[in-house]
């Protein structure tokens, strides 16, 4: 066994100091290196600003406004001036972005201070530690501390200076012990906002990944349900079209419609329960199911029904459950059959009739409870007849005042003009949702479908 020697421990520490130095100072990262530069910016203003504070100190001392012990003090004020100033200039005309400015700022702050201070007539000690204080802004606790380490001893050897020009020099242990205090605290003050910076930083990289994450998930979702319309254009004995307006970025809502054969057209409206992405990937697996059973197994809605929740309740660990209802349309004699899972009722325009809602047989909802037997009914579809599907988003669709929507609105809308196509009923509803929530935000995904019908003949599309 290799023994690493007494001084394996130091070189350690060593190694780490130097790695540290280098990530902080030397390499920093994208986001340090922005702020440095607006760390070098404020700096630069606060060093001209003292520049010009000495000035105006200088020309009170020509002009014995202020008690000067010493000829040397104009020499001293214009020194700490110049050492202050022109380092200031040249960042701020830079922009700060130069490598390695702020070494050049705080070692001339720190220098130019020490030159000032020797000209007043009593010693200022806290103002030293400015430079200190502003090395936080750097998020640098290594900075920080060879800031304060500069400042001390910089402290030390104008004490020395001091005596020729002011009587006394004073106790240098207790002003000695405050700059290092001061660095201590504003080295962990630093270090702290460093490891909130680069917290925001892994913040902010989540939620952007998220984001995408999001983003890809619901175009993909959007993929999933029709989004071309027509949806049909070579078949004119119908006109069907539907939109679906997610509350958040991913819903629980999906719809549906598919040619099972030449003669069968299956329309599907389902909303699962919760929001989010639980309930997306909860709707992409119900989706699939019902279209595989409804396209390979059944027409009768009631047994297409029955499978898939049988289907759906075996493997429904996070126990979410899905209202939905189906009809298939038998095109050439334009009888619907449904079956209805706790979805909304329906509504129907018959004739010169306007629309109302057909209060169908419910079956409990999909997901709920295995070994649930759903009934099918038949609606006969005369051509001109159309049939509203929606979810529970319409009717519950709240303004300001936390009113709701209602059926009876979603009426109203719908008789606006009842006999225009599939797509402008959508619009004139959820336009008349748009105008009395007022801006509200959206609490529940909207999903509607209109399906119209005219007969076995057909009859050429209405213009929108």
């Amino acid at each position: 066994m290799q023994n690493k020697g007494p001084d394996s421990g130091h070189g350690g520490f060593a190694e780490k100091i130097r790695a540290r130095f280098r990530e902080e100072l030397l390499e920093p990262k994208d986001t340090l290196r922005n702020n440095e530069v607006q760390a070098n910016l404020f700096t630069a203003k606060v060093m001209l600003g003292t520049a010009i504070l000495c000035l105006v100190l200088l020309l009170s001392a020509l002009l014995n406004l202020i008690p000067s012990d010493s000829r040397a003090v104009p020499w001293f004020l214009i020194s700490a001036a110049v050492l202050m100033g022109i380092p200031a200039v040249l960042c701020l005309r830079r922009r700060g972005e130069k490598k390695g400015t702020m070494f050049l700022l705080l070692i001339s702050y720190v220098l130019g201070l020490a030159l000032a201070e020797l000209a007043l007539t009593q010693r200022v000690i806290l103002c030293l530690a400015i430079p200190v204080i502003l090395s936080i802004r750097y998020y640098s606790g290594i900075l920080t501390v060879c800031t304060g380490l500069l400042t001390t001893l910089v402290f030390l050897l104008s004490s020395g200076l001091s005596g020729v020009f002011r009587q006394g020099n004073g106790n240098l242990v207790l002003p000695g012990i405050l700059l290092l205090l001061i660095t201590l605290i504003c080295a962990m003050i630093a270090d702290r906002g460093r490891i909130l910076i680069f917290g925001e930083l892994e913040e902010t990289k989540k939620a952007e990944r998220l984001a995408m994450e999001l983003n890809l998930a619901k175009s993909i979702q959007a993929n999933m349900v029709p989004n071309i319309f027509p949806a049909f254009p070579e078949r004119t004995e119908f006109d069907v079209y539907a939109r679906m307006e997610p509350a958040k970025e991913l819903g629980g809502d999906f719809f549906d419609f598919q040619m099972i054969d030449r003669d069968h057209l299956a329309v599907i409206i389902a909303d699962v329960s919760g929001k989010g992405i639980p309930a997306a990937m909860f709707m992409m697996a119900s989706k699939s199911m019902i279209n595989n059973i409804a396209k390979n197994r059944h027409r009768d809605p009631a047994r297409i029904l029955q499978t898939a929740n049988r289907q759906i309740s075996a493997s429904n660990a996070s126990e979410m459950f899905v209202t939905l209802w189906l009809g298939i349309l038998e095109i050439s004699t334009g009888k619907l059959t449904a079956a209805n899972a706790g979805h909304e009722y329906p509504c129907l325009k018959q004739d010169e009739e306007g629309f109302r809602i057909l209060k169908d047989k419910h079956g409990l909802v999909l997901g709920a409870m295995d070994d649930i037997e759903y009934k099918s009914y038949e609606i006969q579809l005369k051509p001109g007849d159309t049939i509203f599907l929606y979810t529970d988003g319409v009717t519950e669709a709240t303004n300001t005042e936390n009113e709701l929507f209602g059926e009876q609105r979603m009426l109203d809308a719908l008789n606006y003009d009842a006999e225009t196509s599939s797509a402008q009923i959508l619009d004139n509803v959820r336009r008349a949702i748009s105008s009395f929530t007022k801006g509200a935000e959206q609490a529940d995904d909207i999903t509607m479908i209109a399906l119209k019908y005219f007969g076995k003949e057909g009859k050429n599309m209405p213009e929108e």
